[in-house]
């Protein structure tokens, strides 16, 4: 009974819709004319460094720790890791 009811519990909190994976995502969007980074709906006024050690710039910019450089695309987001997923892509039918 209590392996049934651990299982249900870890089904319903996996299915659950949990928004953390959500507030964990910065997302770069042109406002203004200006490029722009977006977490949880306001803008970053500072920045932020991410879990791999990677630092993410006010306008979008990424700065791995091994001193490289990537600037975020407008809609493109970057996990709390330092990972940028693949966007899904439309298909015609």
């Amino acid at each position: 009974m209590i392996v049934v009811l651990a299982v249900a519990a870890f089904v319903l909190n996996t299915l659950g819709g949990d928004d953390s994976a959500a507030a964990d995502k910065y997302c770069a969007k042109m406002k203004d004319g200006i490029m722009t980074v977006m977490h949880d709906g306001t803008a970053l006024t500072s920045d932020v460094t991410l879990g791999d050690g990677s630092v993410l710039k006010t306008d979008g910019t990424v700065i791995k720790k091994n001193g490289m450089s990537t600037s975020l695309k407008d809609g493109e987001c970057i996990n709390q890791d330092g990972t940028v997923p693949l966007k899904e892509t439309k298909r015609e039918k």
